[in-house]
């Protein structure tokens, strides 16, 4: 086993006192397969220095057995580096620029929590107890922790299959049962409740880039096609089919990245006809140039809920956020 030691030097103090101090990182001394001998600094921490130094004498090893390592370079580049080309990877295949960045950031903080720094620092174990400790201090729930588990693993799978490394280290990794975690229980309105929502903030003044009729018309369509608050910010004049009575969400913006088209009834299709006469087809549908739209989704509901005296969360603790729109 390769050994690990501590350069030593002499140094003349002010006072002209000679001392002896050491460095403050390992080195290890190793020859190499041309028989050089070669010094090799290592880190300050003894148990990382002596892993890697390790490392180097089994790669010295396997070179002298004719054993390539076709995947050693890969593992001398910092995480950092492979997370840029998995974040162009992911807009090439035609995901947003919020999937790519909100994917990148997840796999970064896990790696950051578990001081991962180059690949073979990653350790499904590590992984495991860094999510386990963030559901334990309530930093996140057990969907959410599953979600940041997909996404190392889903990072683990391009470098795989790029050619980067041989194999995942976190692919036997399982997400949790989340349906026993409901941190945020949702509810639905009764019929009467959401009439009185739609009446209301369709009188309502505006609010958020949008006036009354726009945010209720925004509602309306949660309601009566199941979109989503992305997918129905992605939304533009083309996306409806008022002959066909039919709005389809392009596959860069739903939960599974395929294409989806939902029906719309006659008299939801006629009012949007309406409303949209006179803009370009490419216009956003909602929300016109309001760029916070995107954020502020959760307050303009709130608000809007308050005018029509509706409690955004109940006796039972459960909300009617903008996802519950959806019914579920």
């Amino acid at each position: 086993m390769a050994s690990i030691f501590k350069r030593k030097r002499k140094v003349t103090l002010d006072n002209g006192k000679k001392v002896v101090r050491q460095s403050l990182k390992y080195y290890t001394r190793l020859t190499d397969i041309d028989g050089i001998k070669r010094t090799i600094s290592l880190f300050t921490d003894k148990t990382a220095s002596q892993q890697q130094a390790a490392n180097l004498q089994k790669e010295i090893e396997l070179a002298r057995a004719g054993v390539v390592d076709q995947y050693k370079e890969h593992r001398k580049i910092p995480l950092a580096e492979h997370l840029e080309d998995f974040h162009q990877a992911l807009l090439a295949k035609g995901n947003t620029a919020k999937y790519a960045d909100q994917t990148i950031q997840r796999i970064k903080s896990v790696f950051i929590g578990c001081k991962f720094v180059y690949w073979n620092d990653i350790s499904a174990s590590k992984v495991q107890r860094y999510i386990a400790t963030l559901r334990d201090d309530d930093t996140m729930g057990a969907s959410t922790s599953n979600h940041y588990l997909q996404r190392v693993k889903q990072f683990s799978k391009w470098m795989v299959l790029d050619g980067r490394v041989d194999q995942s280290p976190v692919e036997y990794l399982q997400p949790i049962n989340s349906s026993s975690d409901k941190r945020h229980q949702r509810r639905a309105l009764e019929p009467d409740e959401v009439r009185r929502l739609l009446e209301t903030t369709r009188a309502a003044k505006r609010r958020y880039g949008m006036d009354g009729r726009e945010r209720a018309l925004l509602y309306n369509l949660a309601v009566e096609t199941g979109l989503r608050a992305n997918e129905l910010r992605s939304l533009k004049k083309s996306s409806f089919d008022f002959d066909g009575l039919s709005v389809t969400v392009m596959s860069s913006y739903t939960k599974n990245r395929k294409e989806t088209t939902q029906w719309l009834k006659t008299d939801t299709a006629a009012e949007l006809k309406e409303f949209f006469k006179g803009k370009m087809s490419e216009v956003k549908a909602f929300g016109g140039t309001y760029t916070k739209l995107t954020t502020k989704t959760a307050e303009m509901l709130k608000t809007d809920l308050a005018d029509a005296g509706i409690d955004y969360q109940d006796e039972a603790g459960r909300y009617f956020d903008f996802h519950a729109l959806r019914g579920e």
